[in-house]
């Protein structure tokens, strides 16, 4: 009766444990996650390769605008690259693209 008793047991106690440490692994992800995504992005803004394709794009974006015909276009370059540059440090933003934002 006590070997039944034992394994009956185990066989509630195991799973349990195994359900309440992968729960507890949860909380910890979701307590974790934000801090270990915020660390990558700044880890990869921080890249050469981000870095040069910023500048880049801000330069194509600058060019369409100066090759734009009509005042409608024009201000639509303007503003998606008013958008692009707001999270960004005025330094590796081009002196020309910075000279037309007015920053």
């Amino acid at each position: 009766m006590r070997i039944f008793l034992s394994i009956a047991a185990f066989l509630i106690l195991f799973p349990a444990t195994i359900f309440a440490l992968n729960y507890m692994g949860l909380i910890n992800y979701q307590f974790f996650a934000p801090k270990y995504e915020a660390a990558r992005r700044e880890v990869f803004e921080n890249t050469q390769s981000y870095q040069q394709g910023s500048v880049r794009d801000f330069d194509n974006l600058y060019l369409a605008y100066v090759q734009a015909k009509s005042e409608g276009e024009k201000a639509v370059i303007l503003d998606t690259l008013r958008h692009r540059t707001a999270g960004v440090q005025h330094d590796s933003i081009p002196p020309r693209v910075r000279a037309l934002l007015g920053i």
